[in-house]
């Protein structure tokens, strides 16, 4: 696979192919074998499955298109959109793709969900603010709406390059937002030759979400951020 997301769900690990294509869609799970009299080692608990990809992607003529979001519902599904398709929801139980809608989840990337504040958290899919949604009241005609537009931006200099956004909980409403940022300056040599220079960075901001207000509004309040400079810009990032 290139460029893989990843979600779990239930008891396995899912992996889809961010430009899907039929064998671009597996599960990791964990199957206890009995013991047997063989001499031979028994093989791996963990095991791979390959799994169907969405209907759209066995249409003639489809052209692998990458997800734009994705996320986990009720422990039991998982969500992605795909530009011009829509959003498709997997069975976890049967194994069986669905339609939710032509609407696309109002996220960009992956949105995780938490318990405690019974909410999907991400960035939006239009610009970079941190945004919620409740899944749970989409319908087929429409999708579902943003809550808490208003919290504050996690604004950024002119010039800087947008790569990547993580949201890492860390536990009692604490979160920490790391995002990955270019910049490119072209410089001339005295030789009249233009080259680029590209500095990549991070810049990990501080977060927490807390009941405040009269009527227990939930608020993201914004601390101290912290800029890192890096020499090269790896292909992928874990948190």
């Amino acid at each position: 696979m290139w460029n893989p997301i990843s979600v779990a769900a239930g008891n396995a690990l899912y992996v889809l192919d961010d430009k899907l294509h039929p064998g671009g869609f597996e599960a990791l799970r964990y199957e206890p074998r009995a013991r047997d009299l063989s001499p031979f080692p028994p093989s791996p608990d963990w095991r791979w499955h390959c799994l169907p990809p969405p209907p759209y992607v066995l249409e003639p003529g489809y052209a692998p298109t990458s997800i734009s979001a994705y996320t986990v519902v009720d422990d039991s599904e998982i969500w992605i959109s795909t530009p011009g398709f829509g959003t498709y929801s997997f069975k976890i139980a049967s194994g069986l793709w669905r339609k939710a809608g032509d609407w696309e989840l109002p996220f960009r990337g992956r949105a995780d969900y938490f318990p405690e504040y019974n909410l999907w958290l991400g960035f939006s899919s239009q610009d970079s603010m941190l945004c919620s949604s409740n899944l749970k009241a989409a319908s087929v005609q429409s999708g579902p709406e943003l809550l808490n537009k208003d919290w504050e931006d996690l604004h950024t200099h002119e010039g800087w390059i947008s790569r990547r956004s993580f949201l890492v909980h860390l536990g009692f409403g604490k979160f920490c937002v790391a995002r990955f940022f270019q910049t490119v300056e072209n410089k001339a040599s005295e030789a009249g030759d233009i080259h680029s220079q590209i500095d990549n960075f991070a810049v990990l901001t501080g977060l927490m979400l807390h009941h405040g207000g009269v009527n227990g509004d939930l608020r993201m309040i914004r601390h101290r951020s912290q800029l890192y400079r890096f020499r090269a810009m790896t292909s992928g990032w874990v948190f």
